[in-house]
Parts: structure tokens; sequence; C-alpha cells
């Protein structure tokens, strides 16, 4: 014997519609605004700045090039190191050491830009070493498995 379901109205309440819940006291549903330059809203697809401040300061010494990176180290940031690494590499220094001591923070992103710095100065005989390396940042290099793939130094920059 076939039992018959209580199947709910095919039309919808006009509130769901507009992206809010029928049930009372519910919030609505927010959606993402688009970008209005006179708010000063960011536009989709950035990421704006949160956290510690980040930079990057570049102490060229002859044939050694220090850089000294501050702050977080993430897909907002990582382009500022990017242009800076590669400002590094023109130079053709012959080491490169990278103070990582005032890191905050570093994902993915941080990452690229480390391993494709030191693509690109063994392409050229040059060697990259990290230097100050905290347990976070070693934390992370280790569960990306580049635990081996810099040289490190827990010496602080001369």
């Amino acid at each position: 014997m076939a039992r018959t379901v209580a199947r709910p109205p095919t039309t919808r309440h006009a509130c769901t519609l507009v992206g809010y819940p029928t049930r009372l006291g519910a919030k609505p549903i927010r959606r993402p605004r688009p970008h209005d330059p006179k708010e000063g809203t960011p536009r989709s697809g950035t990421v704006p700045p949160v956290g510690e401040a980040f930079d990057v300061a570049v102490k060229d010494d002859g044939p050694n090039v220090t850089m000294t990176v501050t702050g977080e180290l993430d897909l907002a940031t990582a382009p500022r190191l990017r242009d800076a690494c590669a400002d590094v590499v023109a130079r053709r220094p012959e080491t490169v050491r990278v103070d990582l001591g005032g890191l905050a923070f570093l994902d993915s992103s941080g990452i690229s830009v480390l391993v494709q710095l030191h693509h690109d100065l063994e392409e050229g005989g040059a060697t990259l070493v990290l230097h100050r390396v905290g347990d976070r940042t070693a934390r992370v290099l280790e569960i990306a498995g580049l635990a081996a793939f810099f040289t490190r130094s827990d010496q602080p920059v001369e």
C-alpha cells in the first residue's frame, strides 16, 4: 500500500526570496555589497590589511644582502615581498640573508615567495639563508614539507 507524503507548497514566501528567513526573530542573511568607492569598501578579491603592519627592509653589504621581514606575511602582503625579492635578485648577490625574527604570521602566499626567491638565487649561483626562524614559522614550514628545504640559522643577522 502506497503512502502519500505531504509536500510543501511550490511557491515560496516572499521574505525568503529577498534573503530574509521566515521565522520570527531571525536575523536577515547578509549579502555581499558591490564595491562603492564613496564608502571605501574593498573590491571583490582583495584582502583588507589586518593585524600587524608588514615591512621589508633591505640592506646591501656588497656581495651580501640582508632582508628583514616584520609583521604578517600573507596574501595581502606577499606582493610587496615579491617585489623586494625581485630587486634583490637583480643585484646578483652571493648570499641573501632573510631575518624572520619579526615575522608574526606566515601563510602559503609568503611561503611561495620564499621558495621562488630560493629558486631564483640558486639559478644565479647564490644562496639563501633564513635567520631567526620563530617556532610558529618553523611549524608552518614543517607542515608544508619545507623544513629541510631552506638553509636556516638561529644567529641574528650581523
